[in-house]
């Protein structure tokens, strides 16, 4: 298909048949949302960086559903190695240790900044997000959590609680303790983080929204703060971490040294949900006598970890090229810049993931998707919290190439030219 050909974003073939069929259990008027923003598909299956839906339409992912797919689409090394496990692994029980699951913790200790020597698995970063705060909570004795703008932890619970008002409101999900800062700003941060605030939660990068970087000063304060107060640091990694940032974990990039990390996403690799709360081994004392205050039954399933094993060891791999890519990437975007100076009026990058700041005035972000999404490339939808956001960003797999770089360049050259 030439790369500038525009897809049609009419219900088509087997998506008619898909809602005919099925659309009624999924909510009637949920799915009349989703069809009418016209980015949509009932997908069919999915190669490296491409998905190919029930009609055939071939798309670019540089969505990547947020970091599950950062290793791409059925990475042959992840589907050997759950093959693999299949053969020889089961589920296993919530309640008994494994070796696979011991020599996941080991690597992932031994991978984290230093000191996170504990690991308690989880299935997602919502359920790992929560943990890390009632633990928190619970080893603080305090009630307080400070957060930031604009960023996003999850939809269970506490991490509803920290999410946009249109997320939490509809559910009655508010909490008075929790406080909402500026993004990177210091300032409101001395003036709010006191010896109530049980921990302060924060992305290496605001990942959801703009790809804010506020630099290793920030968090170096953040750290001296939290330590001065007794509050604990909870870095979310979910989506910063397994590469995303240039390196293995986000906190590498401004030398974070957090008293809980969170991860998830990038340690499925794209096939098994698998996450992890990992702390300082003097948090967990606050369990006591208890050595399963928390748990949760489907948390690391024996092939699960194994699969998990395997993205570790392929992200590390990787990591070089990608990063090369990435540059190849940053510079298409230059060029973009360059042709359309009145639509866009600066791009930036942090790791891989980039943002695009279009005028407002000629452009918004969800506009720039549905073009791209119409030409068959995906990028991130724009923030819940802000769908007239001016800013556009991109989370391409780290097996990027010259040639994903080339075909998003065409496509979106196309569309910025028919747009704004």
């Amino acid at each position: 298909m030439n790369h500038n050909q525009t897809l049609s974003l009419a219900p088509t073939g087997r998506r008619d048949a898909f809602i005919a069929e099925y659309g009624r259990h999924f909510g009637a008027r949920r799915v009349e949302l989703i069809v009418k923003s016209g980015r949509w598909m009932v997908e069919d299956h999915a190669e490296g960086a491409h998905i190919v839906d029930t009609d055939g339409r071939r798309y670019l992912d540089f969505f990547v559903s947020s970091g599950v797919f950062n290793l791409g689409h059925r990475h042959p090394a992840i589907m050997a190695r759950m093959r693999a496990a299949l053969e020889t692994r089961e589920f296993g029980n919530l309640l008994y240790f494994s070796e696979p699951k011991g020599e996941l913790a080991r690597l992932l200790a031994r991978s984290a900044p230093g000191g996170l020597e504990v690991v308690l698995p989880t299935v997602s970063g919502s359920e790992a997000i929560d943990l890390a705060l009632k633990l928190a909570m619970g080893f603080t004795g305090r009630q307080g959590v400070i957060h930031f703008d604009n960023s996003y932890h999850g939809s269970t619970g506490y991490s509803t609680a920290m999410g946009p008002s249109a997320v939490r409101s509809w559910a009655g999900i508010e909490n008075r303790a929790f406080r909402q800062l500026p993004y990177g700003d210091i300032a409101a941060l001395r003036g709010a983080l006191d010896e109530g605030i049980a921990a302060v939660v924060v992305e290496p990068v605001r990942s959801n929204f703009d790809g804010l970087d506020p630099g290793p000063a920030f968090f170096a304060e953040l750290r001296r703060l939290c330590d001065a107060t007794g509050a604990l640091m909870i870095v979310d990694e979910v989506v910063t971490g397994m590469g995303r940032l240039g390196t293995l974990w986000g906190a590498e990039h401004n030398r974070i040294t957090p008293d809980i990390m969170v991860a998830a996403k990038g340690l499925s690799g794209g096939v098994f949900p698998l996450g992890a709360v990992l702390m300082r081994p003097a948090i967990i004392d606050c369990w006591t006598d208890h050595p399963y205050r928390s748990f949760s039954t489907y948390a690391w399933s024996n092939v699960g970890v194994e699969v998990a094993i395997a993205a570790l060891e392929e992200t590390r791999k990787i990591l070089p090229a990608a990063n090369a890519a990435g540059g190849l990437l940053e510079e298409a975007l230059g060029i973009l810049r360059r042709r359309h100076p009145g639509k866009i009026t600066s791009v930036r990058r942090v790791g891989l993931i980039f943002a695009i700041d279009f005028n407002p005035e000629r452009l918004r972000a969800l506009e720039f998707a549905t073009a791209l999404y119409g030409r068959g490339v995906i990028i991130p939808p724009a923030a819940i919290s802000m769908p007239t956001s001016p800013i556009a960003r991109l989370l391409p797999p780290l097996i990027l190439a010259r040639e994903h770089v080339e075909e998003f360049l065409d496509k979106a050259d196309d569309a910025l030219g028919t747009l704004g």
